[in-house]
């Protein structure tokens, strides 16, 4: 979703899958009140913080309940910047959570603008967020703790259940490998007959890149495509934070 906002009024974009799919506007309402005698300055003044204050949770009201109905994971922000950082202020924890960027486009941008600088602040969202997790992953693996790389142990820790986010690079390439279908065990051994672990003799050979994700989701685990971290990739391309030992 992007916010873009001035003192008087706001759009709303909803982007989805490089596409803008709908825009709503939204307007102060409030009629501007002429200035009398009987008010000071500071009257004045208090009124018109006032009234910013107003919009500002309006369109916080009207951001928050569009993101809960459409099931949004992700906020920007754009526009006049004391609105922003006033809008900033008043979001709850969970929406400051989604808050990807703050992009300077103004109210009368047209819709290409809005789609081209959109896709390109998620990317850059996207390559930190990838480098993040690489380096977390990197950290764990470094003291022999909650992660694992190379696709032996991978699948090892997809087979125990302990896989909480699976890491797979996009070139990543599978070796072939099999699975039990009487206990679904994964393994890059050579099979001749039988399941080395339940002993069925119910196995096939697979693309064991299919059979990762698949498991991973079984178990309910995040699946994050990286996108050209040599970090991942001189470990065949796939790791894994763990959720125990």
């Amino acid at each position: 979703l992007v916010l873009i906002s001035d003192s008087e009024k706001a759009k709303v974009f909803e982007i989805r899958f490089g596409q803008i799919e709908d825009v709503e506007l939204i307007s102060d309402a409030e009629t501007e009140k002429s200035f009398r005698g009987e008010w000071t300055q500071l009257h004045y003044q208090n009124w018109k913080n006032d009234k910013v204050k107003r919009f500002v949770k309006s369109k916080i009201d009207i951001v928050e309940k569009l993101m809960i109905e459409r099931d949004i994971k992700h906020l920007i922000m754009a526009g006049d910047e004391r609105i922003v950082s006033e809008i900033k202020s008043q979001l709850s924890h969970s929406l400051k959570e989604k808050v990807v960027d703050f992009s300077k486009m103004h109210i009368r941008a047209n819709p290409e603008l809005v789609l081209h600088k959109t896709l390109e602040e998620f990317a850059r969202y996207e390559r930190a967020a990838e480098s993040d997790v690489v380096e977390n992953l990197q950290y764990e693996v470094a003291r022999d703790g909650l992660g694992v790389v190379g696709c032996e142990k991978v699948l090892e820790a997809l087979n125990e259940g302990k896989v909480d986010t699976l890491l797979v690079s996009l070139d990543f390439e599978a070796p072939g490998g099999w699975r039990c279908e009487t206990c679904g065990h994964l393994t890059m051994a050579i099979l001749r007959n039988d399941c080395i672990k339940c002993g069925s003799k119910e196995v096939t050979h697979v693309d064991l890149k299919d059979d990762l994700v698949r498991r991973a989701t079984q178990i309910g685990a995040t699946i994050e495509t990286v996108t050209d971290n040599l970090r991942l990739d001189k470990h065949e391309g796939i790791g894994a934070l763990l959720r125990f030992r």
